[in-house]
């Protein structure tokens, strides 16, 4: 018997997830979304399952690096200037972040919500019979320049102190284990880490097998809400509108808009990445490398090798910069010599970001029936299913599977 209705919207990993984790606990459940379930970031993204990732972005010393990110408009972090006057508050307040104390709240944050990554998500897998698209292979960092691949000390006690497992790795071993990358120094192995094989099918395959289970997935546009005695009555759309009992907001980068509409203000952008996948590459990693000194990921997918990552700070609505993406293929050609690279599709996709680099996972404070799960920043794919699990519990009444405050709107304001 349900338990009551609910509308999610968006239909990415975050809101296949939510929604799988809604039905699972007896909800009927409705996804609006106008792009296919998995179109958006969830299609291009590097498919990385860190449950040991707990590095802030915003590290102490990033002031010192800001004029970089405005002079080079391919480098790994780049602002676009046509958008500084809009991007600027988010901005400062990405910077107060960046402080001794506060780096290490939000990585106690991450940690929390990733270190549940596969065990949130392998059930949902199983359920649909999409197990096999992840692989627990793990993942290396690797840098051409460095001894050691963490620059910050607080990086490495950050990772002590949340009980990471790494290993510490010189050219040879790193030989030993990735023959086909050139021109390395130092490696760090996370063994504990994962990645998905095809992203997008993950999220396809999700949400058909919640299809199957009696839910409901609308092509359509959310365009505004009727609201009466702090309520969401209604979600308008382009298309049609539907009755709601409870309304989840997890649309990715348009997330922000949408809140707004409901009374609550986030100060949220897209930080942009970019991907190129090649497609008959022949050579490939056998897991994730993260070459810290492009900022880059290279994930082995079962439709060739991914070049993807950096950060584009620009109005979620601006056109591409591809140029972008063919830098990744330059730097893909000297980290990867011997893979053929020559088939490729280039890619953009917005990640929706607060300035902690912390998703919101709350209850509106102005309207009883309303939860926001949005702002993933970089780890959307990973921390989609222990998100999905801790709004189930948060529409329930169940008492939270993990600590929900640092996640809260309040930390915020």
């Amino acid at each position: 018997m349900s338990r009551g209705n609910v509308t999610v919207i968006g239909a990415g990993m975050v809101g296949i997830c939510c929604a799988s984790y809604l039905q699972r606990a007896r909800y009927q459940v409705t996804v609006i979304d106008p792009l296919a379930p998995g179109s958006a970031c969830s299609f291009g993204n590097a498919g990385v399952i860190a449950p040991g990732a707990c590095l802030p972005l915003a590290m102490p010393g990033l002031w010192r690096q800001v004029p970089g990110f405005l002079l080079d408009p391919l480098g790994p972090l780049s602002i676009r200037w046509r958008d500084l006057a809009g991007s600027l508050p988010w901005l400062m307040d990405w910077l107060r972040t960046s402080s001794p104390a506060r780096a290490r709240q939000i990585s106690a944050a991450m940690r929390s919500l990733h270190r549940p990554a596969f065990d949130c998500l392998e059930p949902l897998l199983r359920d649909a019979g999409a197990a096999d698209f992840i692989t627990r292979a793990g993942q290396l960092y690797v840098s051409s320049h460095r001894d050691t691949v963490l620059g910050s000390p607080l990086a490495v006690e950050l990772l002590r102190e949340a009980g990471v497992r790494t290993e510490h790795l010189g050219p040879d071993e790193v030989r030993q284990l990735e023959p086909t990358l050139a021109g390395v120094r130092s490696g760090l192995l996370f063994p504990d880490n994962g990645h998905s094989k095809n992203s997008y099918r993950v999220v396809q395959r999700l949400a058909e097998h919640f299809v199957q289970r009696g839910g409901t997935v609308v092509p359509d546009a959310v365009k505004g809400f009727d609201i009466a005695s702090d309520d969401v009555t209604t979600v308008i759309g382009a298309c049609g509108i539907y009755p709601a009992g409870t309304s989840v907001v997890a649309a990715g980068a348009w997330s922000d808009r949408l809140a707004g509409q409901l009374g609550t203000k986030v100060r949220m952008i897209a930080e942009r990445g970019y991907h190129v996948t090649a497609a008959d590459s022949g050579e490939m990693p056998n897991r994730v490398i993260s070459h810290v000194d492009h900022r880059i990921a290279i994930t082995p997918m079962d439709i060739g090798v991914r070049i993807g990552g950096t950060v584009e700070i620009a109005d979620v609505d601006a056109p591409p910069n591809f140029a972008r993406a063919k830098k990744l293929l330059e730097i893909g050609r000297a980290v990867l010599p011997g893979a053929r690279l020559d088939n490729v599709t280039e890619w953009m996709g917005p990640r929706p970001s607060v300035p902690d680099g912390l998703p919101v996972i709350d209850r509106s404070p102005h309207l009883r029936n309303v939860i926001y799960a949005f702002g993933h920043s970089h780890y959307g794919f990973m921390g989609a299913a222990p998100t999905g699990r801790l709004v189930a519990d948060l529409v329930s009444g169940e008492t939270p599977f993990i600590d929900a405050k640092p996640f809260s709107l309040a930390r915020l304001s």
